[in-house]
């Protein structure tokens, strides 16, 4: 029988991979078009994903066993806000860049506890 700590990782892995996905081919692809009825569409399966993304790792301090990786998953849960709260339109690629960096290093800090 599987544990509930290893579905949490896969779960958690997954969801942060297809953020990571979804913005990266976002910025290349997606958000150069014209057409505004898809833009917004991708744009509402970005903000599921985040919405997914904060769930789930708001779970995680209730998984993880020691009080410092329940500050960096508390941490890594209100990153979205926190980024969000400081990223204006002139400054949108840096915060994309900490963005994917906050998922990258989410995923390391699942695959160690």
């Amino acid at each position: 029988m599987l544990s509930f700590t290893l579905i949490y990782k896969t779960l958690f892995i997954a969801i942060c991979t297809a953020l990571f996905c979804l913005i990266c081919y976002g910025k290349l692809f997606v958000f150069h078009k014209k057409e505004a009825t898809f833009v917004s569409d991708y744009t509402s399966s970005i903000a599921l994903f985040f919405t997914l993304y904060v769930i789930v790792a708001f779970i995680g301090l209730f998984v993880v066993p020691t009080i410092l990786k329940k500050i960096i998953f508390l941490c890594l849960a209100l990153s979205p806000f926190a980024i969000g709260h400081f990223a204006k339109y002139e400054t949108e690629k840096y915060f994309t860049l900490v963005q994917l960096f906050v998922l990258v290093f989410s995923v390391v800090c699942v695959m160690r506890f």
